[in-house]
């Protein structure tokens, strides 16, 4: 009986320990912080279901980014009427807007993760004024 009532007030003991921070929880903030100037190169991909990512104009009508930000919900590539393209240093001082006329996969482009490419283009219906890369 001894035995029992120790283990009880071991696992008692144990029960009264404060927790620890939680995992992933981050207790410091950026002190003395400076903020990223904007590239105008460097461009917010927007799509109108909610997704976001980035691109590189390579030309003034052409935007790089990533095959898998291009990719339709159910396959294929999501329309071209999708996609807004931002030019600011955040998303709160955006300084241009482009439409997209058109989704390009590059060849061996795709979704499983055993492709090299990674990578899609977009054409914008008028070209930008940012200088490309």
């Amino acid at each position: 009986m001894k035995s029992i009532a120790r283990w009880f007030v071991a696992l008692s003991l144990t029960a009264c320990v404060p927790m620890g921070p939680e995992i992933g929880a981050s207790e410091d903030a950026i002190v003395d912080g400076t903020l990223e100037r904007a590239r105008d190169e460097v461009v917010f991909l927007y799509r109108l279901d909610g997704a976001a990512c980035t691109g590189s104009f390579i030309s003034p009508r052409v935007v790089l980014t990533a095959h898998h930000c291009v990719a339709g919900r159910s396959g294929g590539l999501a329309p071209a009427s999708n996609f807004r393209i931002y030019v600011g240093s955040s998303t709160r001082s955006l300084t241009a807007e482009y439409r997209v006329s058109e989704v390009r996969p590059v060849p061996n482009a795709g979704l499983s993760g055993r492709e090299p490419n990674d990578v899609a283009l977009l054409v914008l219906s008028s070209a930008a004024r940012e200088t490309p890369l």
